[in-house]
């Protein structure tokens, strides 16, 4: 079953009310150095960091062994739009 197909079994559709942003944790410096990435993701920045955020991202990919673990897990999207390009 591709994306697309998988999309439409879902008959549901949830929505926040409430936005929710990352907070930080003092004393998680993985935490800190998230934080100052999406802050640089939001603002559009690409400078020399680009490299060290997109290698720090890397490190918290779902490896392909594990990725059926989240085979049914809830997704969420901003846009209702954003929904339908999965």
């Amino acid at each position: 079953m591709d994306g697309y197909e998988a999309d439409k079994q879902f008959d549901k559709a949830i929505w926040l009310k409430v936005m929710m942003r990352q907070q930080s944790l003092d004393s998680d410096i993985d935490q800190l150095k998230f934080l100052e990435l999406l802050e640089r993701l939001r603002n559009g920045v690409n400078d020399d960091k680009t490299i060290d955020d997109w290698k720090f991202l890397l490190k918290r990919q779902v490896q392909p062994i594990k990725q059926d673990e989240f085979s049914d897990a809830i997704l969420l999207f901003c846009e209702k739009s954003r929904m339908y390009l999965i």
